[in-house]
């Protein structure tokens, strides 16, 4: 695939901005993460935006994992508009008055999940592309003419049923990383590496079940029978028909549930 038409300064002002609204969500985030460019999710964007049509990609990449999509578009009579990538990002923030979070709804008649992907807090990147459309399909709808189309993708995708976009509390309160440890800026939590950076802190300090903690590099060593980043989980399969799904523990659709339930049966411990 081709790679994004955005110039690098535009992917690093959609970054900037992205994160700059992630910092300052309100009530405010206890696990916001900072953001992170990833060309590969940024050429498929630009290949859905090629497209020219105002709907959304099929949300799953060539691994098959899923992914989040924001799209937005701009018309003009003549000709197709300049669009600034800093007011697209705000454009999709704006919908944040109708979002409330005590009650994790959206106002009726209105639409939220543009802000609450911008705002997920489990994402960790973002890509983007744009194209200019002398006919953009918009498929159910009137077609327009001279658009232009951003799309970014987002990994892991945001806007699951039910969930919150992210968790209130103190900023970096709650900051939970993958690997190694964390630091706290602009009210992000940014992914670090101990032993390498004396400003970040492990998310753990200290391992459940006897396990033992490597403050280097923010891991457990567990015991026979525990793992997870505290050694709290157990080494164990929870219904007895782990083996016979054993085929679904790599597939990305089935991947959460496997390893909560059939962790021996995966080898994920």
């Amino acid at each position: 695939m081709a790679p994004s038409k955005l110039t690098p300064q535009e992917q690093k002002v959609i970054l900037h901005k992205h994160n700059t609204l992630r910092g300052s969500v309100q009530p405010s985030g206890a696990d916001e993460i900072r953001l992170e460019w990833d060309d590969r999710l940024a050429a498929r964007a630009q290949a859905w935006a090629n497209k020219c049509t105002f709907k959304h990609d099929f949300l799953t990449d060539c691994k098959g994992n899923y992914m989040g999509q924001n799209l937005y578009t701009a018309f003009a009579a003549h000709n197709v508009p300049d669009v600034d990538p800093q007011e697209v990002v705000q454009e999709w923030y704006n919908e944040q008055p109708f979002y409330q979070y005590s009650s994790n709804t959206c106002q009726a008649g209105k639409v939220c999940g543009h802000y609450t992907q911008v705002v997920w807090a489990k994402t960790r990147l973002v890509g983007c592309g744009i194209a200019a459309c002398k006919t953009l399909f918009n498929p159910g709808y009137k077609n327009h003419t001279n658009a232009a189309l951003v799309v970014c993708n987002y990994d892991p995708p945001g806007n699951y049923i039910g969930a919150r976009p992210y968790t209130s509390g103190s900023s970096c309160s709650q900051c939970k990383v993958k690997d190694g440890g964390f630091k706290c800026e602009n009210n992000l939590c940014v992914p670090c590496i101990p032993k390498l950076d004396p400003a970040c802190e492990c998310p753990v300090s200290e391992c459940a079940n006897g396990g033992v903690v490597n403050m280097d590099t923010c891991e457990c060593s567990c015991p026979d029978g525990f793992y997870g980043q505290d050694c709290s989980l157990g080494c164990k399969d929870k219904s007895t028909f782990c083996s016979h799904w054993k085929g679904y523990c790599g597939q990305a659709a089935y991947k959460g549930f496997m390893k909560s339930n059939c962790a021996k049966t995966c080898g994920l411990c």
